[in-house]
């Protein structure tokens, strides 16, 4: 779904790119509810952002990250 919802957003058609984003992760009517017309707003500028879908990123390991984080000795 994320890769439909990617191509109507690439075509032009953002709020239709997250109806399909929303619906598939909040349910049905997810696309500005309930938090309303704030988040929706926050959505639509970022809407470009679904279109990572192929990016192929390595998956991230929290212990490996976790044991690299250093911290100065108070």
């Amino acid at each position: 779904m994320f890769v439909a919802a990617a191509e109507k957003v690439a075509a032009g058609d953002i709020d239709g790119g997250l109806t399909i984003f929303f619906d598939t992760i909040d349910g049905e009517g997810g696309l500005g509810a309930p938090a309303g017309r704030a988040e929706t707003t926050i959505a639509r500028q970022r809407a470009h952002m679904i279109g990572q879908v192929g990016e192929n990123r390595r998956p991230l390991h929290p212990n490996a990250m976790a044991e690299s984080i250093r911290t100065p000795r108070c």
